[in-house]
């Protein structure tokens, strides 16, 4: 009998039964936490606990899911069309069953899941104080799942991340945790999903601060080691304790090896771009080509299953594959095709209208392009290069620093997989090398990308794009007190302690700025009354300061400030950059940056 269960409905069920039960927990847990000082940091570590047992039992859930459709996929449905004469040529209606599958998905229960999900956490990190939806993390992993399960090319680490991340978000919102404090609760779960995925813990820290949360701090650092090491220790008991690669053991067979990195690590840099344009390049043609979800997923599903058919190697995560580098296992030609395949193949799949993450993919050409490469220098240089599986695990690193712009995740996550010091200093120099080739080529990452064509940009955490569009004109001070160079410092340090102002313009005879006198100037002959007397205002003022126009936006304003270490800065003519018409302090930039926060968090609902 079919007993239909409406949104609405369940909506209904969940108010009645079980908000009732949540919120009398929740309650239980806040008078229990300010015992503890909520917030504090060993109230925060307590809940890492909870983040990190949580995430890694999830995760083993979420590997165990991967594998049931695989099996579904490649065991039944593809054994079951073996029966027909040329079966492989039906190989394709796998990937197109599983791409119309995760598309229905998406397009039906979460929008928000197309493509891959670790800009969304970025963007609930800088703007949404760290609120992340649970129905949007929960469809995320199976979509993923089903997506992996039916070949589609993709990774299975960002929604791991994501799934961990709305966790340790959720556990926040259900504690009616602050804004930072939900950041730190979506650090934890984003590290713990790392950590549980690669059997890396320290990998996962890094991850969670250098691409998630944007920043270090002292009170997130704790819980989020926290989470990281418990979701590892619960991985290792149920899935074993070893890498995600078996990686042999590589030593440095000479110096000169260094040399070859550092190229490795260059043209890694440029193999990264590559992936980057050609991920958004494809989203852009299917965005603008096909209508119908439908017809998407169709075309995306039928290109990967008839390039499958010839080059299997390119189907779901590809693990396999990078091992068979790893141990030297494939030849140059089949290293170069599918080092062209992969970054076409993932991009096809994301823009298809499928999901999953581009954590897997750029490991895959990595190692391709690594492997390929020390194959060349091992004909060339046989005396003086290790064998080709070492360059394949750096140009592992060097893709995903170039692609994500985190150099350290990407030299840890490889270095605690390998535990070698042998290898350390390749990892870095490639990692680093990459990542500023990277940079110079293509401002954005793989994950800023997608939220810059958004028109949001994220540094450090951090909605610039806020930063960019506001403009100085929009909020300096256009009423100020001017004093001319020659007017007496007695009289100034009188008109400070009357009117408890410290930041004034000075000008000249003409009326044009000669120079800013702050507080620090002011405090250093406060106390030397004797002199007050004889010193005028140009004796004092900073006459090297740097003016800004009405034009510029405060993200530009932000960098003045960086390179003069001052709190007030004035703001000059745009046709006479002689004649002061404001002033701006960083508090004033800062504090219009907080307001536009606020307004756009007032379109968000938690716990949606």
């Amino acid at each position: 009998m079919n007993i239909p269960f409406s949104s609405f409905q369940f909506s209904a069920f969940r108010r009645q039964y079980l908000d009732p039960i949540v919120n009398a927990l929740r309650d239980r847990i806040i008078r229990w936490g300010r015992k503890l000082e909520t917030q504090s940091v060993s109230f925060m570590i307590l809940l890492g606990v909870a983040v990190g047992v949580s995430v890694g039992y999830t995760a083993i859930f979420y590997e165990k899911l991967i594998d049931f459709f695989e099996f579904l996929f490649f065991d039944l449905l593809a054994g079951g069309l073996q029966i027909y004469q040329g079966y492989i040529f039906l190989l394709p209606l796998i990937p197109i069953f599983g791409n119309l599958i995760v598309s229905w998905i998406i397009g039906r229960f979460a929008p928000e899941n197309h493509g891959h999900s670790v800009p969304e956490i970025m963007l609930a990190v800088a703007k949404k104080g760290g609120i992340l939806s649970a129905r949007v993390g929960l469809l995320k992993g199976l979509s993923t799942a089903i997506a992996i399960g039916s070949g589609v090319s993709v990774g299975r680490e960002g929604p791991i991340v994501s799934i961990g991340a709305t966790i340790g978000s959720n556990v926040g919102q259900m504690l009616k945790m602050s804004s930072n404090g939900l950041k730190v609760m979506v650090g934890c779960g984003a590290a713990a999903g790392i950590s549980a995925m690669f059997n890396a813990p320290l990998a996962g820290v890094v991850y969670a601060i250098e691409i998630v949360l944007g920043r270090f701090t002292i009170n997130s650092f704790s819980p989020v080691i926290v989470s990281s090491v418990l979701a590892a220790a619960i991985s290792r008991a149920y899935l074993g304790n070893f890498p995600a690669f078996n990686i042999p053991m590589y030593e440095l067979v000479s110096h000169w090896e260094l040399i070859f990195y550092s190229i490795l690590g260059i043209i890694a840099g440029g193999v990264s771009v590559f992936f980057i344009r050609t991920l958004y390049w494809v989203d852009d043609q299917f965005q603008r080509m096909i209508a119908t979800r439908e017809a998407k997923a169709i075309l995306g599903g039928l290109i990967l299953g008839v390039v499958g058919i010839f080059f299997p190697q390119i189907f779901g995560v590809g693990y396999d594959t990078t091992n068979d580098v790893l141990f030297n296992r494939m030849e140059l030609k089949l290293m170069l095709i599918l080092l062209l395949l992969k970054p076409v193949m993932t991009s096809v799949s994301l823009g298809s209208g499928s999901t999953g993450g581009i954590f897997a993919p750029s490991l895959f050409i990595g190692a391709m392009l690594g492997g390929a490469f020390g194959m060349i220098l091992n004909v060339l240089f046989p005396a003086v290069t290790a064998n080709p599986g070492a360059y394949a695990l750096v140009g592992m690193t060097a893709v995903v620093a170039g692609t994500t712009h985190g150099p350290m995740t990407a030299i840890i996550t490889l270095f605690e997989m390998t535990n070698s010091y042998q290898i350390i200093l390749p990892l870095m120099i490639a990692g680093i090398l990459s990542t500023i080739v990277s940079r110079q080529l293509h401002s954005e990452s793989i994950y800023t990308e997608k939220l810059l064509r958004r028109g949001v940009r994220i540094q450090q955490g951090s909605d610039i794009s806020i930063l960019e569009r506001i403009q100085l004109r929009d909020i300096m001070q256009t009423e100020f007190k001017v004093f001319q160079d020659d007017e007496p410092v007695a009289n100034i340090l009188h008109y400070v302690e009357e009117h408890r102002s410290d930041n004034f313009p000075v000008v000249d005879a003409a009326g044009k700025f000669a120079g800013m006198i702050s507080f620090q100037e002011l405090r250093d002959v406060f106390l030397r009354k004797e002199l007050h007397q004889f010193l005028i205002a140009s004796d004092i003022a900073v006459r090297d300061t740097i003016t800004l126009s009405p034009q510029l936006s405060l993200l530009e304003a932000l960098y003045a400030f960086e390179i003069r270490n001052q709190e007030v800065l004035p703001v000059v003519g745009e046709q006479d950059a002689s004649q002061v018409v404001g002033l701006v302090s960083r508090s004033d930039i800062m504090s219009r940056y907080r307001q536009e926060l606020l307004l756009e968090a007032k379109q968000i609902e938690p716990l949606a």
